[in-house]
């Protein structure tokens, strides 16, 4: 990491436990991972060794949360009149996008962190893959990175925090729900066209990642889709700029 993509991390991720939106919004998201849990324990749903429905909630929580983090990123500055200050500091786009990017997934990274005792508690009542659970976490860590900035991109031109939340939210549902494969059968069924439209398929690589059949092409589309959605922020920024 270079010194100035450094200290625009350091600076953004300092500026989380500043904000008091952050904290609300942790504190949400705390109250409905704990609730959750437990109704699913109740409901007898974390039967599965990997605790594939604890991973699938997490990450409709992190749909929810994400967009909120990224509000302070850009939107925020713009209300505060800090934006153009920003953008005119002497350092590269990409390292400005780099470096808020760095602090708004190391944040959700310690929100995950976070979430490990429901492991731990749930390990002395089950029988558990740990070694799977420990994996899921990390992956799932890696498919946050994507919707970070996903979320970071899709808020670049965005003043209203509102707006910005809601425009976030609404790219990052349409990146895990949306199925190509649908569209694409209404033109061509053919089986190669199906398996190449399912190679674009957020929610297969997700499943496959939980049943623990990971593999390289999984882990790139994620990586993948997290460069496209930063170059594309990195683009805006200087359009806007100019």
């Amino acid at each position: 990491m270079s010194e100035k993509v450094f200290v625009i991390f350091s600076r953004e991720f300092k500026s989380f436990f500043q904000s008091k939106l952050v904290w609300f919004v942790f504190c949400i998201y705390t109250f409905f991972m704990v609730s959750s849990s437990f109704m699913q324990i109740k409901l007898g749903l974390w039967n599965d060794a990997n605790l594939s429905s604890f991973f699938v909630m997490q990450l409709n929580l992190m749909i929810m949360l994400i967009p909120s983090l990224s509000i302070k990123l850009w939107s925020e500055e713009k209300k505060t009149g800090t934006y153009e200050l920003t953008i005119s500091l002497p350092i590269k786009y990409s390292s400005l996008v780099l470096g808020k990017f760095l602090a708004i997934w190391v944040m959700s990274g310690l929100v995950l962190l976070s979430t490990m005792g429901m492991w731990f508690i749930v390990a002395m009542l089950l029988k558990l893959n740990n070694l799977i659970v420990l994996q899921n976490y990390f992956y799932l860590w890696i498919i946050c990175g994507s919707l970070c900035a996903i979320s970071m991109a899709s808020s670049v031109f965005v003043v209203n925090p509102i707006s910005s939340f809601v425009i976030s939210l609404a790219f990052c549902l349409f990146a895990v729900w949306f199925n190509i494969a649908d569209i694409v059968l209404l033109f061509d069924s053919s089986e190669i066209t199906l398996r190449a439209s399912e190679s674009l398929n957020f929610r297969v690589h997700f499943q496959n990642i939980l049943a623990g059949q990971i593999s390289l092409s999984s882990i790139f589309y994620f990586i993948s889709l997290g460069v496209v959605a930063l170059l594309f922020n990195t683009v805006c920024i200087g359009w806007w700029r100019k």
